[in-house]
């Protein structure tokens, strides 16, 4: 099994906050927000440290529009149980969509966030489908898209409270096997679970 703690390191060094953004780097996620979070992150001194796992059509563009941001870290596209393991090193999995986007389908990742036991903080329009997914798997906190200060204070404040990041944690994976059929996102929650008695740090 790889070794979560180890990759944490590896990625994010002894950062005292990880929040991860996984998936596509295309224009529909906007991930110029997360950027602009990590770069007010800086500016306010706060331990944080934002990562973008994967790919696509932006990403040279993004590398470029964030060159000097200390807080924020490019990860390549991993195999599974990398995957997972950088999922699992996160205190906190983001989601980012670009405003006015109220899309009819809700993002694969959910999924793959939700069995993972952590919280969830999501910029999206409030009546996406993507919030309505959140909110109903009690996942974590809505903020408004485009407005980096909002995600920055929702990490910051979800990732502080330890009580309230297992919650969330512990609802997400709820809905996820009440509502996510797919026979191989259940397997795995069983693995998972294991996993996740690891302390919160």
């Amino acid at each position: 099994a790889t070794n979560v703690d180890a990759l944490r390191r590896r990625w994010f060094g002894d950062a005292a906050v990880v929040a991860i953004h996984t998936g596509n780097m295309g224009a529909k996620q906007y991930l110029e927000n997360i950027m602009d979070a990590a770069r007010l992150a800086a500016r306010q001194n706060k331990d944080v440290v934002f990562g973008l796992v994967g790919n696509g059509s932006r990403r040279a563009a993004l590398e470029e529009y964030a060159a000097g941001v200390k807080n924020l870290v490019f990860v390549p596209s991993l195999d599974d149980a990398e995957y997972q393991a950088v999922l699992q090193s996160a205190d906190v999995l983001l989601i980012n969509e670009k405003p006015g986007l109220r899309e009819s389908v809700v993002p694969s990742k959910l999924t793959s966030y939700f069995v993972q036991g952590r919280p969830v903080v999501a910029a999206t329009e409030a009546d996406s489908v993507t919030a309505d997914e959140i909110r109903a798997a009690d996942a974590g906190p809505v903020v408004a898209p485009g407005k980096p200060q909002a995600m920055l204070d929702a990490v910051l404040e979800v990732a502080g409270d330890a009580d309230r990041a297992a919650r969330h944690g512990r609802a997400a994976i709820e809905f996820a096997e009440n509502n996510f059929t797919a026979a191989s996102a259940i397997a795995r929650v069983s693995g998972w679970l294991e996993s996740l008695r690891r302390p919160f740090a």
